[in-house]
Parts: structure tokens; sequence; C-alpha cells
């Protein structure tokens, strides 16, 4: 009898070929990571060799172990001296919030133990005294949110002078929430010459002038995978509505496909016109109730609690998460969602960026959302490492033109469906 053919080889390098260090590796190994994603496979062998990046990169691409590995291989290598004052971190990691510092903490924790560095996370919510234990011992990386460490800066519990990685995570988000200043008083604190990667999903206006004035020759990466290129600023990205369109136009932006799955992505992309409140409710209300993990996005807190009540009220189960809702109910809200206790999460935007659930089957966006970046934040909670997913944005008859631009002006394919069909393309059936 013959043998099976052999499958064929993947094309996605593996860690180990990418100069990490073998004890990195093999911890990588032991949890079960292999294969590079693209933007790792891209940013890796640049970030080893000491060099600045510019990543395009959003959440769900694998961006964490893309800055975080570099980071810990630079840090391990011996060319580098070891920490051996107290609060004198070698390496920091600045995110917009509480949420995502935590994760990426979480993330690269047992690879920093395996090589014998040691991490902490350093955010807003947790009494300052807890943070002036910790740092009382030698660190190597700090994971942080700009408003923690900056006190603690003042406070002279921590000194970056000797600061050789820094690395921004979610720069437009920064921007976006007005923590560019401090960012930019952190980076102040770093030695001249240091390494920074800053990570984005988009790279326009304040980002722009961040990486220009922070970044020698940067390496500028995509998360699509495409190869890296030197640049000293980044090209424009577009704003929102047929404004955002012309200018996307303008910078040379492709134009986008009219299929709803770009070639290569995971993820579909639906719009569908809705006539009125009723048919949307009955369209919302058929995904919460046949589709598995599913988040719906709306603009307001109010919204959240009204949707929430309304699939309640119709034996959906169901959580809500927004900013008004304090840390921890945001952490159980989260909990009861990942585990599987219930099946929809309603959230706003500001929540969009905290949310990191494997396994999400479909985003909806009840409201459109606000901009081409609200859309690609929200849109980013599927579809996450490679899996596949369905993104659906529902949008009354005023609202098809501008939701359709901003469409165009992210570069994204999307088909047009009718509301009735919408579970039976999600499930794929």
């Amino acid at each position: 009898m013959p043998s099976p053919d052999p499958e064929p080889p993947s094309s996605q390098p593996e860690f180990r070929s990418l100069g990490l260090p073998v004890a990195l590796a093999q911890s990588l190994q032991r949890a079960g990571l292999r294969e590079a994603f693209p933007i790792q496979a891209s940013v890796i062998p640049s970030a080893v060799e000491g060099k600045d990046v510019l990543a395009s990169a959003p959440t769900g691409s694998g961006k964490t172990l893309a800055f975080g590995l570099p980071m810990l291989a630079r840090l391990s290598s011996g060319d580098l001296p070891r920490a051996t004052r107290p609060g004198n971190p070698r390496g920091v990691v600045l995110c917009p919030t509480r949420e995502l510092a935590e994760q990426v903490f979480k993330n690269l924790d047992p690879h920093a133990a395996a090589l014998g560095l040691r991490a902490l996370v350093l955010v807003g919510g947790v009494k300052v005294r807890a943070n002036l234990t910790s740092l009382a011992r030698t660190v190597d990386i700090v994971v942080a949110t700009p408003g923690r460490l900056n006190d603690l800066i003042k406070r002279r519990a921590i000194s970056l002078e000797h600061c050789a990685v820094t690395v921004v995570d979610e720069a437009d988000h920064m921007a976006d929430l007005g923590f560019l200043p401090q960012v930019q008083a952190i980076l102040e604190r770093t030695p001249q010459g240091s390494q920074r990667l800053l990570f984005s999903a988009t790279l326009d206006g304040e980002v722009a002038a961040l990486a220009e004035g922070w970044t020698r020759n940067p390496v500028r990466i995509e998360a699509s995978g495409a190869r890296p290129h030197s640049t000293a600023a980044p090209a424009p990205v577009a704003g929102a509505g047929h404004q955002a369109e012309a200018k996307a136009r303008a910078a040379g932006a492709r134009p986008t496909p009219r299929a709803a799955k770009d070639e290569g992505s995971p993820v579909e992309f639906l719009l569908s016109e809705v006539a009125d409140n009723g048919q949307r409710q009955a369209a919302v209300r058929a995904i919460a109730r046949k589709v598995p993990r599913v988040i719906l996005f709306v603009r307001t807190t109010h919204s959240v609690t009204r949707w929430a009540k309304y699939l309640s009220a119709g034996g959906v189960k169901v959580a809500a998460l927004h900013g008004n809702r304090g840390h921890q109910s945001r952490q159980r809200a989260l909990a009861d969602f990942r585990e599987g206790k219930v099946r929809v999460l309603v959230a706003t935007d500001i929540a969009a960026r905290g949310i990191d659930v494997p396994g999400v089957r479909a985003v909806v966006h009840i409201d459109p959302p606000r901009d081409p970046k609200a859309l690609v934040h929200r849109s980013g909670r599927t579809g996450r490492a490679g899996a596949s997913g369905t993104v659906a944005l529902l949008a009354f008859p005023d609202q098809v033109r501008e939701v359709s631009a901003m469409m165009r002006a992210a570069n994204l394919g999307y088909e047009k469906v009718e509301p009735t069909t919408l579970v039976r393309r999600i499930l794929r059936e």
C-alpha cells in the first residue's frame, strides 16, 4: 500500500530560525508556539539586531511577541549590561490601558522567566505602595501605562537611564486618549540612541510626528507580512467618511476589492442595510441566539445597557462592557465571555482594545463606528492569531453611503448582504 503524500511544508518560518536564543525558542515551543506569524517574522530579525522599528499592526496580528521576543533576546544576550540596581529596568513597554498592559505582561512573563529575566506590570488602579515594593528589587522589564510610569518616575522609584529598549504599543490609541505628551516625557528619560519600537494600527497625524521625532532610520513593517524597508516617516492614513476616502486616494491607497474577504485574510466583512430599528433588532437577536461567541459594538454606555437588557429578556446570556464599569467588573465580564458562561458581549469603543478573547466567531457593529480607526480596532476582536471570523456592519439607509466610504478608507473589502442571511453567512453554511 503506497504511503500517503507528505503534507506540504508551512510557509511560515519557525521562531528558532529568526535569530532568537535557543532557550527562548524552547520556551515558545513548550507553550505550543513553533511558527511565527507574518508580523513576527518581519519584525524580529530587524529588532534583534537593535534597529528601530515602526510597525503598522492591528491587534490580533501577533504584535506582542513581535516586539516582546526581540526585547527578551537582546536583554538576555550578554551584549547589554544586566540589571544590578533596583528600579532600573532595561526594557519598557508602554500600553494605553491597564487591560492591555496586563495582557502584554501575561504573554511575555513566562518567556522572560525562562531567560532569567524579571518583568513587572505597573498600571493605574493598583496601590502605588505595591508598585514601590515590587521596584525595591532589580527588574529587567516593566510593562506600564504612561500615567503610572510617569508618577513613579516623579517619585524617584524608577529610573530609565539604563533603558536599552522602549516599546510604544498601540500608539494611535495613545493619541486618541491624549497620552502622547506623557509618552514623550518618558522617551525623554531614555538614553539617546537606545532602541525604540513603535506599533500602531494606523500611522498618521500625531503618531507620524512621534515616530519622526523619536526613531532613527526605522525599519517600517506592515502587518500583512510585506518585507520591511527603511523609512524616515510614515505615509498618511485616511481619516473618516468621504473626506477620508479622498485623502486615502490622494495618498495612493490601493483600490478596495469588492470581495468580502481580501486574499490571505481570515476575516470576511459584510455590510447589511436595515430598513428600521425593528429589522435591526431582529437581525441582532438571530445572531445572538445562533452564533457562538459574538461581540456586539455600540457607541454609548446607554446603548450597551439597552441592548444587554433586550437580549437577556429574549433568553440570551449576555455580558456588558463599557468604560463606566470598574476594572474588576470589566474583568469579570470578560472572564464570563472567555469561559463560555455568556455567549454574547455588548461593548463600547472604549472597551474594544481591552478585549483579547480567542475564538470570537463574529463582530457585529450595531452602531456604525465613528471612523476607520474605530472600525479597525472593533473588527480586530475576531480573526485573531490567524483564526477565521466575520465582521457584520448594520446600517440604516441614510448611513450606508458613509459606512461604505469608511470601509474603503480603511482598505477593507466587503460584500452587501440581506439582514436575513447574516446568520448563515457568519456560520459559513
